[in-house]
């Protein structure tokens, strides 16, 4: 049987999130909710609505208008809003330029990396989603992708965060 690239990387990230998942929930107290594509959408706009005083964002592929929205939103109703991009890709830069006109802070991620592949987003620095979610219309609503909101290892992500903020 032949397995194809994409289908071999979906497998890899499914499964390293599903041993996170298991980790996890024997090794410690902490939350940890799997959240699965197709339709994770409106899952991921009450993650975002929710957001009580920060959302950081690092994110490979961001072209899906109503997440893009609800950051706008969750910004003019008084949550502080960053957003790192991947210059690479072509599809973020009408992103990149919108948002900042809403007055969200924006950055283009550090070029000594070659890609910033991180899809994470870190709300109010309690909680992480992390997996392999793009924040793109197809990630949300047809394809298959992995992905969990945790209360575990959050310190990591903000710290990793920080310092690819601070690097720009």
């Amino acid at each position: 049987m032949k397995i194809d690239m994409k289908s071999a990387v979906i497998g890899f990230f499914i499964s390293l999130v599903l041993c996170f998942i298991i980790f996890i929930n024997f090794n410690t107290n902490c939350y940890v909710e799997p959240i699965f594509s197709p339709n994770s959408e409106a899952r991921i706009l009450d993650i975002i609505n929710n957001a009580q005083k920060s959302i950081d964002v690092e994110m490979y592929v961001f072209s899906s208008n109503s997440l893009r929205q609800a950051l706008i939103d969750a910004n003019n109703g008084g949550v502080k809003v960053r957003v790192i991009l991947e210059q690479e890709i072509e599809s973020n830069e009408d992103c990149f330029y919108n948002l900042i006109s809403n007055e969200i802070d924006v950055k283009w991620a550090p070029r000594k990396f070659s890609r910033t592949h991180s899809k994470f987003m870190i709300i109010d620095g309690k909680k992480v989603f992390v997996g392999s979610t793009n924040f793109s219309y197809s990630a949300i609503t047809s394809n298959r992708e992995a992905a969990v909101l945790t209360s575990c290892s959050v310190q990591n992500f903000i710290s990793v965060f920080e310092q690819d903020w601070n690097e720009i």
